[in-house]
């Protein structure tokens, strides 16, 4: 596998961020390059394969976009009203059976959503802790979090390889 596309961009990426082109910022852009390559490409996340739907992505996109739009809003009215409208609350959610890789988006999703972050993943059981800001409806919570497993389900389907087909006939 060439590492030097990936190495070359994130090197890139690198110093414009930095906005600098010297020579130090240029061998620990490489180096944090390649070792953030080297990790990804180890990862078993992305050993088995996955096809990407672009219908059901762009749903999961817009689904996203408008809890984008709604938790800045509310957290917006938090910041700048002197009342604690919070309730804050922890749930657990189990979801059905999926790969690493879509636990991983939903995951991240919940967490780059504002007023939500995961604070537990559990693969094995495909379970979710999540700690929510306004926690008002348990069900509705729950309910959302199932439907953002069910977007990115649709958007991110596994591809069986024939080594995974043996396996499961044995």
């Amino acid at each position: 596998m060439s590492y030097v596309g990936p190495t070359l961009w994130l090197t890139g990426l690198w110093m414009i961020l930095w906005r600098s082109t010297t020579p130090g910022t240029i061998i620990t852009g490489i180096l944090l390059a390649v070792a953030l390559t080297w990790a990804v490409r180890r990862s078993d996340v992305h050993r088995r394969h996955h096809r990407v739907h672009l219908l059901p992505l762009l749903r999961f996109f817009g689904h996203m976009a408008v809890a984008l739009v709604k938790s800045n809003v509310a957290l917006g009215f938090e910041v700048l009203t002197p009342t604690d409208y919070t309730t804050p609350g922890l749930l657990e959610v189990r979801l059905p059976t999926c790969s690493e890789l879509v636990l991983t988006v939903i995951a991240n999703s919940i967490t780059l959503t504002p007023g939500t972050m995961t604070l537990e993943l559990r693969p094995e059981t495909s379970t979710l802790l999540v700690h929510v800001l306004h926690l008002r409806d348990v069900d509705a919570a729950r309910h959302e979090i199932l439907e953002l497993h069910r977007l990115v389900s649709a958007a991110l389907v596994p591809v069986t390889t024939p080594d995974e087909r043996g396996a499961e006939l044995t």
